[in-house]
């Protein structure tokens, strides 16, 4: 069977990709840690083989990097690839024929890797299929800063165009609910030169907040597992404290025909808004999303299907891959911030109920996380 391969940018999606795997075959696992810290804590767990992590500015010298890696490893068969960062499947695609010699690869092509790690481009781009869409304008100038005080109901959100943007930027989303807050917050970062996206405010809480996963074969067939982002951190705007699998056979179907249109083979996930009964398309990832571990508690491991895939096993997709409803994913670290922050620590109760409960899986990875970052600092305080 072949090895499988992460670059990684996410600690809980790429380890959630090793144990799916390793949990059906005894296969050998490597994460390379990309412009990250966190890479030693893969290694006690027993699922990784190797872990690396990489400082690289450029993807030439990633290239460079990950060139000398493959050479000084001896693989029986093509490793499966993976990307866990909208970064790696950027750099990947730059020199997408070199990796497609020496892997097999799970993102999707070059061209919709570039248009959809881009919310610019992945705006125009939506706007061509029948998908609904929040009202979009990318703001480069003041006059664009204008025309969204003038043409755009508020409140609307603000965001980074790519992963560059959002190291400079410094947030992943931010949400104005004043002309005069968005003004305050767009002449500042405009003021650095940068460009950002703004939309339109799709109402309602974070239970509207719909989740799509896949993997996507190249003869169409497709596997899925959709739910609810029914807590996220912070809320309405960051990432999933706590998710629900929830089939919606509405959604599928329009997640199924975009897919289908744009040509999309290999695993990824979208966002969605529902608004009075529509599903409004919010952005796209080409690559396992953090939260990719639902899919296992979902009897729908979306990695392995990939994997399973890769090594051209047959699979009776239908019968062998029904999603559960009602399974429940909890990062537990993000969960807490949020209750400490909202001060509703009445939730703290349902949370340790969520945690035993048999239909809940939960990212245990943050305790080593920061129990690390604690030894390393009384080593460095010791000193």
């Amino acid at each position: 069977m072949k090895d499988v391969v992460v670059i990684a940018g996410a600690l809980g999606s790429s380890f959630s990709i090793c144990k799916s795997i390793r949990s059906k075959y005894l296969i050998k696992t490597y994460i390379i840690f990309l412009n990250s810290d966190i890479e030693h804590f893969s290694c006690p767990t027993g699922l990784v083989t190797e872990t690396v992590n990489w400082v690289a500015d450029s993807a030439n010298i990633f290239f460079e990097r990950i060139n000398e890696w493959y050479s000084l490893h001896t693989f029986k068969e093509l490793p499966v690839l993976y990307c866990t960062s909208d970064e790696s499947c950027m750099f990947v695609a730059q020199f997408r024929e070199w990796f497609e010699l020496k892997f097999i690869l799970t993102i999707p092509d070059n061209s919709i890797i570039n248009i959809y790690n881009n919310k610019g481009k992945s705006d125009v781009s939506i706007k061509r299929t029948d998908l609904l869409a929040p009202k979009t304008l990318t703001i480069k100038t003041h006059d664009d800063i204008e025309t969204v005080k003038k043409a755009f109901r508020f409140p609307v959100i603000i965001k980074p165009i790519d992963y560059q943007n959002q190291r400079k930027i410094g947030f992943k989303v931010k949400v104005c609910d004043s002309i005069d807050d968005y003004s305050l917050q767009s002449f500042g970062i405009l003021s650095r030169r940068i460009h950002f996206l703004c939309q339109e405010y799709i109402p309602g809480g974070d239970d509207k907040s719909w989740f799509y996963i896949f993997f996507r074969m190249a003869n169409g067939t497709i596997v899925d597992c959709m739910g609810k982002k029914i807590v996220q951190h912070p809320r309405g705007k960051g990432n999933m404290a706590m998710g629900i699998t929830c089939r919606n056979e509405k959604l599928a179907k329009i997640s199924q025909s975009f897919l289908k249109k744009i040509g999309y083979v290999g695993i990824g996930g979208i966002e969605f808004k529902e608004y009075m009964g529509d599903f409004y398309f919010i952005e796209m990832s080409t690559r396992p999303e953090g939260f990719i571990q639902i899919s296992n508690v979902a009897e729908t491991p979306l990695p392995l299907i990939a994997y399973y895939d890769a090594n051209l096993e047959v699979m009776d997709v239908g019968r062998q891959f029904i999603q559960k409803d009602d399974r429940v994913y909890v990062d537990i670290i993000i969960y807490l911030i949020e209750i400490i922050k909202s001060r509703k620590y009445i939730e703290l109760i349902s949370l340790l109920k969520i945690l035993f409960a048999k239909k809940t899986t939960f990212n245990p990875l943050p305790f080593s996380y920061y129990m690390l970052c604690l030894k390393n600092f009384f080593l460095v305080f010791l000193k």
